[in-house]
């Protein structure tokens, strides 16, 4: 039987800078060996006696609330998401719900492509503003996307 499972976060004896994932584990005598997913070296193949668990070292008590927040923002920024709308607070306007649906309509769908048509006065440049300021916080503004 194996010391370590697949997915499990090993760490080499020799070099505790080297860490990665078990993506294989390999049965074998005297004793098992271990594909692993390196932060240094890509996929490695190592023994079992060359392993150790990696000890998840975190103190939560040296984590404040404005840190936390920052990495939080860091996150989003880096992973956009169709939940999180970067133009909610770009634009000078008065926060009017239905105006952003069809933005959130727009970043959620597969293919989009988008016809604003409201009453008189209900705010369709507003509308096409938020989605181009959207679009722009995402990096996603090409030239391809036309406002009539």
């Amino acid at each position: 039987m194996s010391l370590f499972n697949q997915g499990q976060v090993v760490v080499l004896k020799s070099d505790k800078n080297v860490n990665g994932a078990i993506i294989e584990v390999i049965e074998g005598s005297p004793e098992a060996k271990y594909k692993v997913f390196t932060n240094t070296s890509g996929i490695q193949v190592y023994y079992e006696s060359q392993l150790a668990p990696q000890e998840l070292q975190i103190a939560l008590e040296e984590v404040d609330d404005s840190r936390f927040n920052a990495g939080l923002t860091a996150a989003l920024i880096r992973n956009p998401t169709v939940s999180s709308l970067y133009s909610l607070n770009s634009a000078k306007i008065d926060f009017i719900p239905h105006q952003f649906r069809p933005v959130l309509k727009f970043i959620r769908s597969d293919r989009p492509r988008l016809l604003i048509a409201d009453g008189v006065g209900v705010g369709k440049t507003i509308e096409a503003g938020l989605i181009l300021r959207e679009l722009e916080a995402r990096r996603n503004v090409t030239g391809r996307y036309s406002v009539y």
